[in-house]
């Protein structure tokens, strides 16, 4: 995928159905994939693979909170703002108010 300029966002886009569970997984680990790509494709994409290899903004996780394991985005994820000191004070209360404790 890497040595493939024309394997980009738009390629997977168009060419989606043609690809199994198992080829969009590897596709979840390579490569970032804009939020509205996710957004549109998201009941046929992997929870965990995105929750781990996928970059994507504090709201995206908190409308799709209960798809994910909040374990995994904020102890395994990419996101910068899995650490405590980089949330926002919104995503700490949402955090709080789930439950979530670290």
């Amino acid at each position: 995928m890497k040595t493939h300029e024309e394997f980009d966002e738009s390629f997977v886009d168009v060419h989606f159905n043609m690809f199994d569970s198992n080829e969009m997984g590897a596709v979840l680990l390579e490569m970032q994939l804009s939020e509205a790509f996710l957004e549109k494709y998201f009941t046929a994409l992997d929870k965990d693979k995105i929750a781990r290899y996928q970059q994507f903004s504090e709201s995206f996780f908190q409308r799709h909170f209960a798809d994910f394991d909040a374990e995994t985005v904020l102890k395994k994820g990419k996101n910068e703002w899995r650490k405590k000191e980089k949330r926002s004070k919104q995503l700490d209360v949402f955090l709080r108010l789930k439950g979530v404790k670290f």
